[in-house]
Protein backbone atom coordinates (compact mmCIF):
# COMPACT_ATOMS: atom_id res chain seq x y z
CA UNK A 1 0.00 0.00 0.00
CA UNK A 2 2.90 2.33 0.76
CA UNK A 3 4.22 1.86 -2.77
CA UNK A 4 0.80 2.59 -4.28
CA UNK A 5 0.34 5.74 -2.20
CA UNK A 6 3.87 6.90 -2.96
CA UNK A 7 3.40 6.32 -6.69
CA UNK A 8 -0.24 7.25 -7.23
CA UNK A 9 -1.12 9.41 -4.25
CA UNK A 10 -3.71 8.45 -1.64
CA UNK A 11 -6.85 9.00 -3.73
CA UNK A 12 -5.65 7.14 -6.83
CA UNK A 13 -4.16 4.35 -4.68
CA UNK A 14 -7.53 3.83 -2.99
CA UNK A 15 -9.27 3.91 -6.36
CA UNK A 16 -6.85 1.28 -7.69
CA UNK A 17 -7.44 -1.01 -4.70
CA UNK A 18 -11.21 -0.62 -5.00
CA UNK A 19 -11.13 -1.53 -8.69
CA UNK A 20 -8.92 -4.56 -8.12
CA UNK A 21 -11.13 -5.80 -5.29
CA UNK A 22 -14.40 -5.09 -7.13
CA UNK A 23 -13.56 -6.79 -10.40
CA UNK A 24 -12.92 -10.53 -10.36
CA UNK A 25 -9.86 -10.74 -12.58
CA UNK A 26 -6.29 -11.92 -12.41
CA UNK A 27 -4.25 -8.74 -12.01
CA UNK A 28 -0.96 -10.57 -12.56
CA UNK A 29 -2.11 -11.96 -15.89
CA UNK A 30 -3.68 -8.63 -16.89
CA UNK A 31 -0.45 -6.72 -16.17
CA UNK A 32 1.63 -9.30 -18.05
CA UNK A 33 -0.62 -8.97 -21.12
CA UNK A 34 -1.07 -5.20 -20.87
CA UNK A 35 1.70 -4.17 -23.27
CA UNK A 36 1.86 -7.40 -25.25
CA UNK A 37 0.92 -5.84 -28.61
CA UNK A 38 3.05 -2.69 -28.29
CA UNK A 39 6.52 -2.73 -29.87
CA UNK A 40 9.31 -2.12 -27.38
CA UNK A 41 10.39 1.17 -28.99
CA UNK A 42 6.81 2.51 -28.77
CA UNK A 43 6.52 1.44 -25.14
CA UNK A 44 9.82 3.17 -24.42
CA UNK A 45 8.64 6.35 -26.17
CA UNK A 46 5.43 6.38 -24.11
CA UNK A 47 7.31 5.75 -20.86
CA UNK A 48 9.74 8.58 -21.57
CA UNK A 49 6.86 10.94 -22.43
CA UNK A 50 5.05 9.99 -19.23
CA UNK A 51 8.18 10.52 -17.16
CA UNK A 52 8.49 14.12 -18.38
CA UNK A 53 5.04 14.86 -16.89
CA UNK A 54 6.11 13.81 -13.38
CA UNK A 55 7.04 16.33 -10.71
CA UNK A 56 10.67 16.07 -9.53
CA UNK A 57 9.58 15.11 -5.99
CA UNK A 58 7.53 12.22 -7.45
CA UNK A 59 10.70 10.67 -8.86
CA UNK A 60 12.66 10.44 -5.64
CA UNK A 61 13.11 7.12 -3.96
CA UNK A 62 13.17 6.56 -0.23
CA UNK A 63 15.10 3.93 1.60
CA UNK A 64 12.59 2.18 3.89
Amino acid sequence: MKALVKTLGPVEAERFVMIVQREPFDYTRWSADLFEDIPLDELNRRAMAWQTTRRPDDMTTRQE
